[in-house]
Order: structure tokens, then C-alpha cells, then sequence
């Protein structure tokens, strides 16, 4: 199987929540594991580019009332440390203070945080009404239907989506984010800012996820491509996000029968892994062990797993290890 290599978005980076191949008869059949599930990378509350591009992530102090910045942080910190249904009790508090001092951009805040709270705690509908009445809001004060906010939010909601199974929905939404960002790329050009540019690169990757989950994989290779070429602009070839979406590139090649191709990816992100010291190096070496037991080369698979699972015993990564254990028992069983 492709194991789990999630990624958390701070900005400029790229996000992903899983790429992950089930192994099952030995090594003749893969399924993909649903991509899209609700559970969010960790307990933390990850601050997106939403907040900047809302004007209310440079300087958070500004111009609020310091004993509603007080509770803000505090919910925050509530949800940083997984306390999740408190930090939804103090947010609410704030919010219901900022609706009394009427600061607007407060209130828009405070309703994103609860609502990333609420898609953690799995309240789906709960969390798809607060990201709705945010994106009705900034409309209302006449926020670009195309703008990164826009997009950034109906990111969020098609993903809501995805998990709740309203895969039409879904699937608009996704369409509506990347036809959005690449026409705004498209035509900037040279001049495109590095936010827009990241935004376009996140996009791609959740639709590419989406698609995969949905057994459409030469339109998930597409789009994975499209996001590799967008991760080199603003992070770098050797930077660790663009490995992890060439990783799931290789995972929707192997899918789909590309050994070869799939191989080569994962050999070429291996070695950038191995210089930079990369916490999902075991992973991709995991990754590409299962890809030659697919392709018939089960010795050479189980050399790679039994490598992935010396590294991750000396990093005490008990999942990896397991992983690695599953990946050298089908190995023994393919020849």
C-alpha cells in the first residue's frame, strides 16, 4: 500500500491530507483509500492564507479591542492544545463580543476559527454553514467573486463536501478553484504574486486528490502534473511539499498499471530525501517497495521496505514500522 503523507498549508505551501494505495490479493489489486476524510492533519489549528488575504493576519492587533485579541488567542491556544470543545466555548464568547463592539473583520475571523474547529471536531454541517456565512459576508462588502478569499473558502466547502459525500457539489466547487486560479495565472503572467500562485498549486492538489479518490486517475495525473510544475515556481524542486505531491503523482501512475513511470518518480524523490534528511523518507521508500512488488520485482520491494523500516525504528515511528512490516509481508508472498 502508499502510505499516509500529509501535509499542512502555512500560506505558500501546499496542503494534502493523504496518498495511500491498499494492497490487497497478494499484490494484483490496489484500491485507493478514500482521500477525502475529515480528520485534519493534527489536534493544531492551522492558520491559512485566508486570514491574509482577509487583512487580518500581519498584525492581528491591530485595531481590535485587546480584551476580544485576549480571548481570540486564548480559544487558539485551547484548540492547539486539543482541547477543541473549549476552544469553541471561549471563541464563542469572542465572537459574541466582537458582534457587540462591531468589528466586522473580528467577526469574520473568529468564524473561520470555528469553523476549522468544527471540521476537526467532524461537525461537517456545523463547519459548511460557518465558512458559508464568511464567504457571504465578504461579498456583501464587495470581495471579488474570484478573489484568493473567495476561493480559499470554497476550497474548504468543497472539500465539506467531498467528505459529506455530495460529490457533485463537490466537484463544482473544486472546478470553480482551479478554472478561478488559473485564469487569474493566466493572466498575470510574469507578474503573478507568489500567493495566487500557491493558492493555484493547492487547488490542484485537493481536485487531483478528489478525482483519485473517485478511481479518475489519468485526470488526477493531469492535474498532479500541473501541481508539480507549480510546486517547482514557489518552493523549489528539492523542497520537501514537492516531493509529497510527486509522491502522489507516482501513487495515481501505479494505479494505474505505469510501473516504470512511478518507479523513477519515487527513485528521483528518494535521493532529494535522502540529502535533505526527509521526514518522509521511510515513506517514499515504502511507497516504491510496493510499487515493484506490483510490478513483479518482490525481492528488490523488500529490500526497500526492510531499509524503510530501519530508518523509521531509529526515528521511533511506530505506524511507519508497522507499514513497513505489512510492505515486507507481501513482498514474501510474491515470491
Amino acid at each position: 500500500m502508499f502510505y499516509n503523507v500529509v501535509r499542512r498549508v502555512v500560506t505558500s505551501d501546499f496542503m494534502s491530507r493523504t496518498n495511500y494505495i491498499a494492497l490487497k490479493n497478494a499484490v494484483h489489486f490496489m484500491k485507493p483509500r478514500p482521500l477525502m476524510s475529515g480528520k485534519a492533519p493534527n489536534s493544531k489549528l492551522v492558520m491559512s492564507g485566508l486570514m491574509t488575504w482577509l487583512g487580518l493576519a500581519a498584525d492581528p492587533n491591530a485595531n481590535h479591542d485587546t480584551s476580544l485579541v485576549t480571548i481570540v488567542k486564548r480559544g487558539i491556544l485551547a484548540s492547539q492544545e486539543g482541547d477543541l470543545k473549549r476552544a469553541q466555548q471561549i471563541l464563542h464568547l469572542g465572537l459574541r463580543q466582537a458582534f457587540d463592539i462591531g468589528d466586522q473583520a473580528a467577526v469574520n475571523h473568529i468564524f473561520c476559527l470555528l469553523a476549522e474547529v468544527s471540521l476537526q471536531m467532524q461537525q461537517y454541517g456545523e463547519s459548511e454553514r460557518l465558512y458559508t456565512e464568511v464567504l457571504k459576508r465578504i461579498l456583501s462588502t464587495g470581495e471579488k467573486e474570484n478573489s484568493n478569499a473567495v476561493v480559499d473558502i470554497s476550497l474548504k466547502l468543497a472539500h465539506i463536501s467531498a467528505v459529506r459525500e455530495d460529490f457533485v457539489k463537490a466537484e463544482t466547487g473544486f472546478k470553480f478553484c482551479v478554472e478561478s486560479q488559473e485564469a487569474k495565472v493566466e493572466k498575470l503572467g510574469a507578474e503573478v504574486d507568489e500567493d495566487t500562485l500557491a493558492l493555484y498549486g493547492v487547488s490542484l492538489d485537493r481536485y487531483a486528490q478528489f478525482l483519485a479518490s473517485r478511481e479518475r486517475l489519468a485526470e488526477a495525473e493531469t492535474l498532479y502534473k500541473k501541481g508539480i510544475d507549480v510546486a517547482n515556481q514557489v518552493l523549489g524542486i528539492d523542497h520537501e511539499q514537492t516531493l509529497v505531491i510527486q509522491n502522489s503523482l507516482a501513487t495515481v501512475l501505479s494505479m494505474q498499471g505505469k510501473f516504470k513511470q512511478a518507479e523513477d518518480i519515487l527513485t528521483d524523490i528518494i535521493y532529494l530525501a535522502e540529502k535533505s534528511n526527509s521526514q518522509y523518507l521511510s515513506t517514499f521508500l515504502i511507497n516504491r517497495g510496493v510499487n515493484k512488488i506490483m510490478s513483479g520485482l518482490g525481492k528488490s520491494g523488500e529490500s526497500d521496505c526492510a531499509k524503510a523500516k530501519s530508518i523509521a525504528k531509529g526515528h521511533d515511528i511506530a505506524e511507519t514500522v508497522q507499514e513497513a512490516d505489512d510492505c515486507l509481508e507481501k513482498a514474501r508472498m510474491a515470491y
